[in-house]
């Protein structure tokens, strides 16, 4: 994986936040950091699917047409409708077949972590992996600079035979670390792959 087809990965979420607009509110102190091995109960929201892979959305939240964003090859597109505070926290898919390149966990983590250095990211930091449906994720947690707002993301880098992908989660600063984790950690929970 090159460090300009991460690049493009990650700016590829980026150009979702756009998209989804961009709030500038704090996040409160409920700051956490700590083991990140996935211990939250599936999602129970609407299934999102693509040819690969069907996952559970967090409830209430729901798949969003990506068409308007043509440059962006999204798999999946799903966001929280109820979000009014300037910035709607989604989850997308991308596909990446370069992950497949980096079956070590810390390979693949050294690939993104030079792909996302090129971008305005700030606190950085490597996660323990998660499993989705078998298949170790690498997990990198950030803060990202979008326009003049500032978004966390949370992204799995995950390889599923020759492909690979980037579920990235993208949330308002305003939501609680514990509560970014845990949505993600439920959408790991319900991750299903169709071969």
């Amino acid at each position: 994986m090159t460090r300009t087809r991460i690049a493009a990965v990650a700016l590829t979420a980026s150009l979702a936040l756009t998209a989804c607009g961009g709030g500038d509110d704090k996040k409160s102190s409920d700051d956490t950091s700590g083991d990140s091995k996935a211990t939250a109960a599936a999602a129970t929201g609407a299934e999102q699917s693509a040819d690969d892979f069907t996952f559970n959305a967090p409830d209430g939240w729901e798949a969003k047409d990506a068409s308007a964003m043509p440059s962006v090859n999204f798999e999946v597109l799903a966001a929280d409708p109820n979000d009014k505070d300037g910035f709607t926290d989604n989850v997308n898919v991308v596909s990446d077949p370069a992950i497949a390149n980096f079956q070590d966990l810390d390979d693949r983590a050294d690939a993104a972590k030079k792909g996302l250095a090129m971008l305005s990211t700030e606190n950085m930091k490597v996660e323990d992996p998660v499993s989705l449906d078998g298949d170790d994720a690498t997990v990198i947690s950030y803060t990202a600079k979008v326009g003049s707002n500032k978004i966390d993301q949370r992204q799995y880098y995950v390889a599923h035979g020759d492909n690979g992908y980037v579920v990235t989660f993208s949330y308002s600063e305003d939501r609680p670390d514990a509560e970014q984790q845990e949505i993600a950690e439920s959408v790991a929970a319900s991750w299903s792959w169709k071969s």
